[in-house]
């Protein structure tokens, strides 16, 4: 399911995805499987509003959907703006349902924004407008509010007491006895010493639960661990088993950081496939910190390291996520060996485009030019998987590279079937910028016709499709294509 993400703006494999998210939600699916979503804001509330604009999504399903782990607590503000700006009486009601759901009272900036949207929104004034009418202190009103008011803080204290007694004791108890185990000796506890203190979920567990005493033990245990094990570089690319070693190096750069830059750089090559690895999705920012003392540490293990990944991501033809935490490790060097493995390689395309995407972004030697001759060779071959190749690289130019736009003209003026394709695909994900101060008027006003014509309005009369929306910024040398529902 994450791969279709990327071909959503075919209209046909949208409709079967909406139809399995909601097969999926009637089952209570937590989508943890399906990270993309979690983390792409836009992605996520697109697919939101294409369930909501369903036939199939009565009242109950929406009560589904709005209790599901798919709508996110962040998407709050942006529920209450769709409903101010639509007019289907039926879809007011669906958002309303889902707004009313993930109300929390006790927010202010919930509060906020449904007293400021009430304003505009009949349908909102009628379902919270009891909220903030006056009523008198004497009344039987105010009296049952203030009961439930004071029945739920009861709640919420006895479960705060209950998870304050989720045993910290015996956990505290547990935590003494691995680290004695480690003191004397016994290295593999560390392992379990991680998982029992809840280490290895990403969360700040030394802050919440355990003492000074217990804390400056644990990190005293992950130098222990660090200077005695022998990882195995090749065991952890594939077995994804040493996330223990990566605690200890979290655990040191939040703790000790002195010590940690203090090691011997000859001990971070076996270090370098842990830190390239995700274990949890707490820490990105530590784990980009990271990746940045390992690769100053020991560039060459890196880059072989992140190649085999890389590898295991094209087997799967799947997007180069890896290179968004290598932002601080650019250099020339990278950027050289990854254009050569790119040259090198017979990749898949999926794979292909978003490390062309990379090196453009990062105006690596040679990848332009190598670009473009991609595209003088296979844009008029008679291979799909040529032609295709052509077509992201031609996405990739006009996207990643300033001029790129230009650049591709001489190929889609003249070509209306293959201008389609590529405008469809460099605005299937959501909204996206492409410099022109380098684009003539000509180009421009020809460019602004070219969309008119092969977007036409009277092709989409209800509005159920995608549609472009043109705004031609030219006082800040900007043309912005966005798609919207």
């Amino acid at each position: 399911m994450n791969k279709s993400l990327d071909y959503l703006n075919d209209i046909n494999i949208l409709k079967i995805y909406i139809r399995i998210l909601q097969i999926r939600i009637r089952r209570f699916d937590h989508f943890h499987y399906l990270e993309r979503i979690k983390y792409d804001n836009e992605i996520r509330r697109y697919l939101i509003k294409e369930l909501v604009g369903s036939l199939d999504l009565n009242n109950e399903r929406i009560g589904m959907l709005a209790f599901s782990r798919f709508v996110a607590d962040e998407d709050f503000p942006w529920l209450v703006d769709q409903i101010t700006n639509e007019t289907d009486v039926l879809l007011q009601n669906k958002w309303v349902e889902i707004i009313i759901r993930h109300f929390r009272i006790n927010d202010p900036s919930h509060v906020q924004l449904i007293h400021n949207a009430m304003q505009e929104s009949n349908i909102l004034n009628e379902n919270f407008s009891r909220l903030f009418n006056s009523i008198s202190l004497d009344s039987n009103e105010a009296r049952a509010a203030k009961k439930e008011y004071y029945r739920n803080l009861k709640i919420e204290k006895k479960l705060e007491e209950r998870e304050r007694k989720v045993s910290a004791a015996s956990l505290h108890e547990k935590i003494k006895n691995r680290v004695k185990e480690i003191y004397s000796g016994n290295v593999d506890a560390w392992r379990l010493l991680c998982i029992e203190a809840g280490l290895d979920t990403g969360k700040d567990t030394l802050k919440e639960l355990i003492n000074d005493e217990i804390r400056d033990s644990i990190v005293q245990c992950s130098k222990i661990y660090l200077l005695d094990e022998e990882s195995n570089p090749e065991e952890g690319l594939i077995k994804n088993s040493p996330f223990a070693t990566y605690i200890a190096l979290r655990l040191l750069y939040e703790y000790d950081y002195q010590f940690l830059i203090q090691i011997p750089f000859e001990r971070w090559h076996n270090w370098s496939p842990v830190v390239l690895l995700k274990w949890t999705d707490e820490d990105d920012i530590i784990r980009t910190e990271l990746l940045s003392m390992a690769y100053e540490r020991v560039p060459d293990s890196i880059i072989s390291d992140l190649l085999v990944i890389l590898s295991k991501e094209n087997a799967q033809n799947s997007d180069l996520y890896i290179l968004r935490n290598l932002e601080k490790c650019w250099d020339e060097r990278l950027g050289q060996a990854l254009f050569d493995w790119l040259k090198s390689n017979d990749l898949q395309l999926r794979t292909k485009q978003s490390l062309t995407e990379y090196l453009l972004h990062h105006s690596v030697t040679g990848v332009e030019e190598h670009v473009i001759s991609v595209i003088d060779k296979d844009i008029c071959s008679s291979d799909d998987i040529e032609k295709k190749n052509a077509l992201i690289s031609l996405a990739a130019l006009c996207s990643h590279f300033e001029g790129g736009l230009k650049i591709a003209w001489s190929f889609i003026e003249d070509n209306d079937n293959l201008f389609k394709k590529l405008m469809l695909m460099i605005s299937g994900n959501g909204s996206f910028k492409i410099k022109i101060n380098k684009l003539d008027e000509k180009i421009l006003a020809d460019l602004y016709i070219k969309l008119v014509l092969q977007f036409p309005y009277e092709e989409d009369p209800n509005l159920m499709m995608k549609k472009w929306l043109i705004l031609l910024a030219l006082g800040n040398m900007w043309l912005i294509l966005e798609m919207i529902s």
